[in-house]
């Protein structure tokens, strides 16, 4: 007797449906890559506002992006498809519902486009079309089956003219990712062109590219954490509405995304929720003293923890093949230079005790290793950097104050 868990059920369409969102939301982090790569000119990305995807530009401009999916055993599209028409008078409706504000409509697919030239259908062919439009400024001089397909458009849509040319002019067709591997396509086509995101491995790049699909999804929906939302009003000032803001994602969003996917692998110890373990009494001696003496005391506990996670670390790597082993005098040395720098730089200024202004330094440096050349760490935390540099000042590699006696009191 059969059960219901035995094989996929074919007539349930709920995974379909779902995996034609999931490739809407792939487009969107592509655009969110778009948009790093041109930050100078695009300002953010919007979700399911009023098209499945804008495009917001500093000088005011906007690009609107209509995404469907289609089965290759369907065909290419034709003028004459339900959903293609669909989506041409949603871009009429934008256009006149937002005069001189859309720059561009787009029509993104998985699947090609009609070039048919046979005399039956070449009207329906949306390659011959939009491309015959670029040279024409009045719908009225349109010929043959340019003409043809106009006119079926205006039937079909039952719009004006003037308004339908205006808009198709603005209209251009992507064939983009397609269906059956687009996860794949979107990691190693357009992630793995993001800076510090070249070297990473196919799991990593997946990881960095759930991340951004979940950034899409949430902006897709009406999902705020903005407690403003208990407060904000719904008859006036549109602009505070948090659901509205929530809906757009800009490039700090999508730049904190990724480098929340970087450190979710980054998991402290169990036992540094108990009393420290005794195994470690030396290196807390050295290093507490030493931190003492740069005037840090405070900070030693926070030191302590961090250097305790950077070693497990550095043990993981240790176990693993010679390739990896060599990974730890990179992190070490990058993170040592920067911690002499900045020791030459701030002891300069003559004060008595400068071992906050040195850990400030060190932070930021260490934060911005992280944040903009995580290579040079092979994408190591920031929190791990700090670590090894307690590590280092157990080693008595890197001090806080005037070198001493670690054997004398202050």
């Amino acid at each position: 007797m059969s059960t219901p868990i035995e094989r996929r059920d074919q007539s349930d369409i709920g995974d379909s449906v779902l995996r034609k969102f999931n490739y809407q939301h792939a487009y969107g982090v592509v655009l969110l890559t778009k948009m790093l790569k041109n930050h100078t000119v695009i300002k953010s990305i919007w979700c399911e506002q009023h098209e499945d995807l804008l495009e917001e530009h500093f000088d005011g401009t906007i690009n609107a992006f209509q995404i469907k999916t289609k089965k290759s055993e369907s065909g290419e599209w034709k003028l004459n498809d339900e959903l293609f028409l669909k989506s041409i008078k949603r871009f009429y409706e934008c256009d006149t519902k937002f005069p001189n504000k859309i720059k561009n409509f787009y029509f993104v697919s998985n699947a090609a486009f009609s070039k048919s030239i046979g005399k039956k259908i070449e009207h329906l062919s949306p390659i011959n079309f939009f491309t015959s439009l670029n040279s024409e400024k009045d719908y009225r001089k349109l010929t043959g089956s340019n003409e043809k397909a106009f006119k079926y458009l205006v039937q079909e849509l039952e719009v004006d003219e003037k308004g339908l040319f205006a808009t198709l002019k603005k209209v251009e067709l992507i064939h983009s990712l397609t269906e059956r591997a687009f996860e794949d396509e979107l990691c190693q086509r357009h992630i793995s062109t993001l800076n510090g995101c070249a070297d990473l491995s196919a799991e990593k790049l997946r990881k960095v590219s759930a991340s951004l699909m979940s950034l899409v999804l949430n902006a897709s929906s009406l999902n705020s954490s903005d407690p403003s939302r208990d407060w904000a009003g719904l008859t006036k000032n549109f602009e505070d509405d948090p659901y509205l803001k929530s809906k757009s994602i800009s490039k700090p969003d999508v730049e904190l995304s990724i480098r929340e996917a970087f450190d979710s692998d980054v998991r402290f110890p169990s036992f540094l929720s108990e009393l420290i373990n005794s195994n470690f009494a030396n290196t807390k001696s050295v290093l507490g003293k030493k931190l003492e003496r740069g005037g840090l005391s405070a900070r030693y506990d926070v030191m302590y923890r961090r250097g305790v996670l950077a070693e497990e670390e550095l043990l993981d790597l240790a176990t693993r093949s010679e390739s990896e082993c060599k990974k730890i005098s990179q992190i070490e040395n990058v993170v040592l230079g920067e911690c002499d720098d900045s020791y030459l730089r701030v002891s300069l200024n003559n004060k008595e005790t400068f071992g906050a202004d040195m850990l400030i330094d060190v932070q930021d440096r260490l934060k911005g290793i992280a944040e903009r050349e995580p290579n040079k760490v092979h994408h190591y935390s920031y929190e791990v950097l700090v670590g090894i540099s307690s590590l280092l000042t157990a080693e008595c590699k890197v001090w806080w104050s005037e070198k001493f006696n670690l054997g004398e009191n202050k």
